[in-house]
């Protein structure tokens, strides 16, 4: 997803294109991955404080700085190791 973001610094106006990461559903949970398939990933990890498991709606950063924004259409508490994002090279 990408948002147009408007910013107004005084009188000026200027945009900026920012890509966005929107989580809608757990892809799995790491416990039930192969090994070969966890290590041949690069890992981000996101930590949460128990009471912000339960939240479907929530904004949050990495343990690298990356922000996500995670909308979960499902109605189901976030586990510890649920991966959140993957692709041929990366999880989340």
């Amino acid at each position: 997803m990408i948002q147009l973001i408007l910013c107004r610094w005084g009188s000026d106006i200027s945009y900026s294109e920012v890509k966005t990461l929107i989580i809608e559903k757990i892809v799995t949970n790491i416990d039930e991955m192969d090994e070969s398939e966890i290590n041949k990933r690069h890992i981000e990890k996101v930590y949460l404080e128990s009471a912000h498991l339960v939240k479907r709606i929530q904004r949050v950063k990495t343990d690298h700085g990356n922000e996500i924004g995670i909308r979960l259409k499902e109605h189901r508490d976030l586990l510890a190791g649920d991966v959140l994002y993957m692709d041929d090279k990366n999880m989340i």
